[in-house]
């Protein structure tokens, strides 16, 4: 089993160094260089998914497994329940409140409460919130 140490990567300090003293002859460069080695500690076995992490190597190649179709099934109920909620709402609530809206904007309650808010200088921020809904010819009056 190869070590951490040993791997091409992982080199020891001064080990570049020490390849080039070792061409010395004499006796106190090499004593330096043993010792310099006999520092370096061995280290134990790292487990492969350490090793892929730290030097970027795979371990084995990624094969994707098939889905799980029960899941995409609850998935598409979901989606599909909400799609439904959302037409229903879009298509059949907000114009049934839009006529609502309307025809009490036109004769209803609200229809009264916009003549007294024209009247009434006092309610400035209401009447700011209804501008859109105070015509100038009164509610349900002609917009020139």
């Amino acid at each position: 089993m190869a070590t951490v140490a040993s791997h091409p990567t992982c080199v020891p300090r001064g080990a570049a160094r020490a390849s080039l003293r070792r061409t010395a002859t004499t006796r106190g460069l090499r004593a330096r260089v043993s010792a310099r080695r006999s520092r370096v500690a061995v280290v134990p076995r790292a487990s492969e998914v350490d090793d892929a992490l730290q030097f970027g190597t795979a371990i084995t190649d990624y094969v994707p497994s098939p889905m799980d179709t029960s899941a995409l099934q609850s998935q598409g109920v979901v989606l599909l329940t909400v799609g439904v909620m959302t037409a229903y709402w879009w298509y059949v609530l907000v114009p049934g409140a839009r006529v609502n809206l309307a025809v009490n904007k036109r004769t209803g309650k609200l229809r009264d409460y916009l003549v007294e808010l024209k009247g009434d200088d006092s309610r400035k921020l209401e009447r700011f919130f209804y501008q859109k809904w105070l015509p100038p010819g009164g509610p349900g009056g002609r917009r020139d």
